[in-house]
C-alpha cells in the first residue's frame, strides 16, 4: 500500500523528515454523514478512473466499511467485484437474490445467515443487492468457509449426481450438527475439519460427479487440508490460483475493484508475511500498462462488531493501527480523512 510505504518513511528517518508535515501536505478531507463528498472524495474517485485495478483493505466488520465500498461502486461502477469468500457460495447468492421472492429470501436469509462468512452481517448482504443491480459479477477467490458447508452439501444435493445426493443430504445434516455445537462451545471443532469429513467424502462416486460437482468436492477436501495445517501460504497460494483463472476471461480489460482484509491487499511483502492478492492485482495492472490503486480504510474511534455477535472499543494500542498512530492523529475527529 503507497500508504504503508509513507509509514516506512516517517518511521525510518525521523531524523530527516518533518512527519506531520508530509502527512498534512498529502491530506484530505470528505463528508460521509449522508452523502459522500468533498475534496477527499473527488481525490479518490480522480485515483480510481485512472486504472482497472482497485483494491480497497479494510479492518473487518466495520459497519461504515459496506457504507463506504456501496458509495464507492455506485461512482465507479465495476465490471468485477472480488472480495474474501469462495464462488460457490456467492453464485448461490446471487441465485437467491435474483430469482426468490422478498418472503422466500428472508426466510433463507434467517434459516443461513451463519453460514454466510463476512457476508452475514446485513449491510454487507444488501451491497451485493446493489452490484447485481449493476449487473456486476460477484467473484470469490477464497477456499471454501468453515460455516458455509451445511448450505454447500444442500446445493451439492440438488445439483450434483443422483448416485450421490443421499450422501449429500448425510453431510449436509453432519455438518449443521456439529457446526452448531461449536457456536456453543467455541472449543469444539467445526465439521470440515473432522476425520469423519474425509471419510465421508471418500464414499462419493466420483465417476459419475458433473464438472462443478468434482470441482466443489475437490474445493471442500483442498480447503480441509488448508484448515488443518493451519497454513497461511497454502490458503494465499489458493487465492492465487482462483485469481489467476478468471484473469484471461474475465478480468483483463474490465473494471475490477476488490475488497479483502488489509493484510491481502497490500503491494509487496505483507505483515503476515506472504506475498498475497493485493501483489498479484499490482501485477496484472502493470500487465495492461496500468498501476493498481490500493486502499485501506481504517476506524480512529468507535466500535467493531464480533464475528458472530457481540461487539469491542476499537483500539490503538498494538499491531497495526499502533504503527499508523501518526496517521491516526493527524486525521480529522469528524470527517472521514484521506491520505495520499
Amino acid at each position: 500500500l503507497d500508504l504503508l510505504v509513507l509509514t516506512s518513511i516517517c518511521s525510518l528517518a525521523h531524523s530527516k523528515l518533518d512527519c506531520d508535515s508530509l502527512l498534512n501536505a498529502n491530506k484530505y478531507t470528505f463528508n460521509g454523514t449522508n452523502q459522500f463528498s468533498g475534496k477527499g472524495w473527488d481525490h479518490l474517485m480522480e485515483k480510481s478512473k485512472r486504472t482497472n485495478y482497485i483494491l480497497i483493505g479494510e479492518d473487518h466488520f466495520i459497519s461504515e466499511m459496506p457504507l463506504f465500498t456501496q458509495a464507492f461502486i455506485q461512482q465507479v461502477k465495476p465490471d468485477n467485484y472480488i472480495c474474501e469468500i469462495d464462488q460457490w457460495m456467492l453464485n448461490i447468492f446471487t441465485s437467491k437474490i435474483t430469482k426468490s421472492t422478498t418472503a422466500q429470501l428472508d426466510a433463507w436469509v434467517s434459516a443461513n445467515y451463519t453460514g454466510f462468512s463476512f457476508f452475514q452481517k446485513k449491510n454487507e448482504f444488501e451491497m451485493m443487492k446493489t452490484l447485481l443491480s449493476q449487473k456486476a459479477n460477484l467473484l470469490g477467490t477464497e477456499q471454501v468457509g468453515l460455516m458455509s458447508v451445511p448450505i454447500l452439501f444442500q446445493y451439492l444435493s440438488e445439483t450434483g449426481s443422483p448416485k450421490n445426493k443421499k450422501l449429500y443430504e448425510v453431510m449436509r445434516d453432519s455438518s449443521n450438527a456439529v457446526n452448531n455445537r461449536w457456536f456453543a462451545d467455541f472449543k469444539k471443532s467445526f465439521y470440515i475439519i473432522t476425520p469423519e469429513f474425509k471419510e465421508s467424502m471418500a464414499k462419493l462416486d466420483k465417476t459419475s460427479m458433473k464438472p462443478d460437482e468434482a470441482a466443489l468436492t475437490e474445493a471442500m477436501l483442498r480447503s480441509s487440508e488448508i484448515y488443518n495445517t493451519g497454513s497461511h501460504r497454502m490458503r494465499i497460494k489458493l487465492m492465487q490460483q482462483n485469481l489467476m483463472a478468471l484473469y484471461p476471461q474475465t478480468l483483463k480489460g474490465k473494471k475490477n475493484v476488490f475488497k479483502f482484509g488489509a493484510n491481502h491487499t497490500m503491494k509487496g511483502e505483507s505483515y503476515i508475511p506472504v506475498y498475497d492478492i493485493g501483489t498479484t492485482a499490482n501485477i496484472l495492472a502493470q500487465a495492461e500498462n496500468q498501476d493498481s490503486y490500493h486502499i485501506i480504510v481504517m476506524p480512529k474511534s468507535g466500535q467493531q462488531a464480533g464475528f458472530i455477535s457481540g461487539k469491542h472499543d476499537i483500539s490503538h494500542s498494538e499491531g497495526l493501527y499502533l504503527s499508523l498512530a501518526r496517521f491516526f492523529d493527524s486525521a480529522s475527529s469528524t470527517e472521514w480523512t484521506t491520505f495520499d
